[in-house]
């Protein structure tokens, strides 16, 4: 009965196995195949790739893998280290700050990038004298009272303050010694009469119209 023959693997380097060849065609024809051994073909489930730079990915292209790099989009920083990718947000020309009553701009990708801060909205109105205010968002505005009565008044002495209010009033007699006199009046016709105004004390106290 034949003997299943036995696989053995033999580890050894290229420098080693080397060591046992004295044949310059049979140097070079294990060179060749240590030079595919480090470059093992996708299809048989190697990289097919030999040398790399930072950053480098392996990604699925038909029909194998391609060897590449991240692509920094809009407002995404690409920074590719030893063994490391690291993606940030690149900055705005925003400046770092709190703001109140801002108003401020956003790009399509959600950034703010411009933003100030604006003036605070009212939220009470005061009235100074003689204004006055009920207060809050939605205030009643009207002008104080003074002490005066009000009526009608004659002859009158008053008050006025420096806004110009009258803050007193009160009625007056009529003047005394003043003019009385009849004024004629011409007549309006060659046949018409003169007319007359009569002052007493510079009161009109008759009239007689003219014709």
């Amino acid at each position: 009965m034949a003997t299943a023959p036995v696989s053995r693997r033999l580890n050894l380097t290229r420098d080693q196995l080397s060591a046992f060849l004295t044949d310059q065609q049979q140097i070079r024809q294990f060179e060749l195949l240590f030079q595919n051994i480090n470059l093992l073909p996708v299809e048989s489930g190697g990289t097919g790739q030999s040398t790399y730079t930072d950053g480098d990915l392996l990604i699925g292209s038909t029909p194998g893998l391609a060897k590449n790099k991240l692509t920094a989009g809009t407002g995404i920083s690409v920074t590719n280290g030893a063994g490391t990718i690291a993606l940030a947000i690149t900055n705005t020309t925003v400046t770092p700050a709190s703001y109140t009553y801002a108003s401020f701009t956003v790009d399509a990708q959600g950034r703010v990038t411009a933003a100030a801060s604006g003036i605070a909205p009212v939220t009470a109105v005061t009235g100074v004298a003689p204004i006055a205010s009920t207060g809050g968002l939605t205030p009643a505005i009207s002008l104080n009272d003074t002490t005066v009565t009000p009526g009608n008044f004659t002859f009158a002495s008053i008050t006025v303050d420096a806004k110009g209010r009258l803050t007193a009033a009160s009625s007056g007699n009529p003047l005394s010694g003043g003019i009385s006199a009849t004024i004629t009046t011409a007549k309006l016709t060659a046949l018409g009469a003169d007319g007359s105004m009569t002052f007493t004390n510079g009161l009109l106290t008759a009239q007689t119209p003219a014709t």
